[in-house]
């Protein structure tokens, strides 16, 4: 948005002081994320919103997320704040444990049944822009496109299960993780936070 000054008039909103930047994630050690709120007048007569997502000058990365804390300031005229925000890289933390299923070895009688068992929970915070949502699918054995509750490698009569018996097994060696929810939440804006919660593979 450009600054203007016109005989006394703020016909264009012009920023009032200096920028403010705060890290919001800092505790979670996440460096990279930052918000910046600027105080800005304009005329009221004159005020037109800026589309979220506009990009401010001399900060890449940061785009608008909100107009907000209209007031008045006499003379015709009102302040209020824009603030911008990046896309926060992406970060994961474990936060407990949970009693999940996991799927059982093909065959049963020289591998292993399904179970249910105990294993830690770590979430991802993946961040997007809503209008392009990216989805991370759920863990979920299949045969031809059919939920199973094992996994198994082709040989004989046995389908191969997606995935196979032999590349569960390598994600259980390697300690891995394995998807098991996915919930959008708003972060500012039209940023979203793509949670998406995962248990260690057992």
């Amino acid at each position: 948005m450009g600054n203007t000054y016109d005989d006394g008039q703020f016909t264009i909103a012009q920023q009032h002081g200096d920028i403010v930047v705060d890290y919001p994630l800092l505790s979670e050690g996440v460096k990279d994320a930052y918000v910046i709120y600027r105080q800005m007048i304009v005329e009221r007569s004159s005020y037109t919103p800026t589309d979220l997502d506009t990009p401010l000058d001399g900060f890449f990365g940061s785009n608008l997320v909100a107009e907000r804390n209209f007031r008045d300031i006499g003379v015709n005229l009102m302040q209020f704040e824009q603030v911008y925000a990046n896309i926060p890289p992406i970060w994961s933390k474990v936060i407990g444990s949970e009693t999940r299923e996991f799927p059982g070895y093909i065959p049963y009688d020289t591998k292993r049944p399904p179970f249910v068992t105990n294993s830690p929970v770590r979430v991802t915070h993946n961040y997007q822009y809503g209008q392009s949502f990216n989805l991370t699918p759920l863990f979920q054995p299949t045969i031809n496109g059919f939920p199973v509750n094992y996994v198994a490698d082709a040989g004989g009569a046995q389908t191969a299960t997606d995935p196979t018996l032999t590349e569960y097994e390598a994600i259980v060696a390697a300690n891995g993780w394995i998807v098991v929810d996915v919930k959008p939440e708003q972060y500012m804006g039209n940023i979203y936070d793509m949670q998406v919660f995962e248990v260690r593979a057992k």
